[in-house]
């Protein structure tokens, strides 16, 4: 009890001294945090897309225009199955 005094009275002269200082170190703290928060807000929110190469697609054809008669079997044959199933 007879020491929180004198302990009171050195702590506000040292934060008259140094308020500065303490204000400069608190903005610091602020600026940092608010970053740190803005920085895994921005990456949390920015993840890859499922459908980033091909769109919403389900399906994906490729066809080969070497062979003139195979090319044109594998289009009618995908006529035929995407006719049916928008139908």
């Amino acid at each position: 009890m007879t020491a929180r005094r004198p302990l009171i009275r050195w702590a506000w002269r040292l934060f008259r001294r140094e308020w500065r200082q303490q204000l400069l170190v608190t903005a610091l703290l602020t600026v940092a945090v608010g970053a740190a928060i803005a920085s895994v807000t921005i990456a949390y929110n920015s993840g890859s897309a499922d459908d980033a190469e091909f769109g919403s697609a389900g399906h994906l054809l490729r066809f080969d225009g070497a062979d003139a008669g195979r090319l044109e079997a594998s289009l009618s044959a995908a006529r035929e199955r995407f006719e049916r199933s928008t139908s």
